[in-house]
């Protein structure tokens, strides 16, 4: 729900491209009750939900929570990185390779 201007938010971006979107949420304190609204808020809209990524320190009780609450899979958990770049993607266990994922595509 973040405005874009004064008319339009992401979502309604969001819908007009068509595309299963793919939540990025935070790992930490509140993030069940604001994944689980964000997830409402895109269903409400009939956009399709590819699944979430989880960024910030390992929380598996929030991951699992997100997956059977919010009825859609956790495609990665990402910690929180000093600085975004290939090496530090390459890093995280369990050799989820988002470079090589979209490069395949």
């Amino acid at each position: 729900m973040v405005p874009l201007n004064e008319t339009s938010f992401v979502i309604d971006l969001i819908a007009q491209l068509s595309l299963p979107a793919v939540l990025v949420c935070r790992s930490g304190l509140g993030t069940i009750n604001h994944t689980l609204l964000s997830l409402k808020a895109l269903r409400d809209k009939k956009i399709p939900v590819a699944g979430l990524i989880i960024n910030g320190p390992l929380t598996p009780h929030n991951a699992q929570a997100l997956k059977e609450y919010g009825d859609v899979p956790v495609l990665a958990e990402i910690p929180a990185l000093q600085s975004l770049n290939a090496a530090a993607l390459r890093a995280i266990p369990p050799a989820f390779n988002l470079l090589t994922t979209r490069q395949a595509a």
